[in-house]
């Protein structure tokens, strides 16, 4: 990652936030406010990645967001959902939806392995 830093005052050096992890930081709040969702970033690669539940991490690359959808290709490879980085209301909301299609999978998941007597 490359830091960027704009100058202070008496030769101090502040750092420029990096516009994707603006974008991420947004969508992290957005997700909190309106859907009750708890989310943590990190930086992966240098990339600032968002994680919200496992096999759901959202990224922001030159303006865009990406994250897994859950499907695969006829060639078995990850179908990745996209969504610009100017809709983060957007972006948030679809992220939303399918965290609780996740979610539902799961309690879908621990209910059959229940009734398997399996849980």
């Amino acid at each position: 990652m490359t830091m960027h830093y704009m100058p202070g005052s008496f030769g101090e050096r502040h750092p420029i936030p990096d516009p994707a992890l603006v974008d991420i930081k947004q969508v992290q709040s957005i997700l909190k406010l309106n859907y009750v969702i708890e989310a943590d970033w990190s930086w992966i690669d240098g990339v600032p990645v968002l994680s919200i539940w496992t096999g759901l991490a959202l990224w922001s690359i030159n303006g865009t967001f990406f994250w897994e959808t859950g499907r695969r290709s006829r060639r078995q490879r990850p179908v990745y959902a996209s969504h610009p980085t100017t809709d983060p209301d957007g972006a948030a909301a679809r992220i939303a939806r399918h965290y609780h299609d996740l979610r539902a999978q799961e309690g879908l998941v621990v209910h059959r392995l229940a009734a398997a007597g399996l849980a």
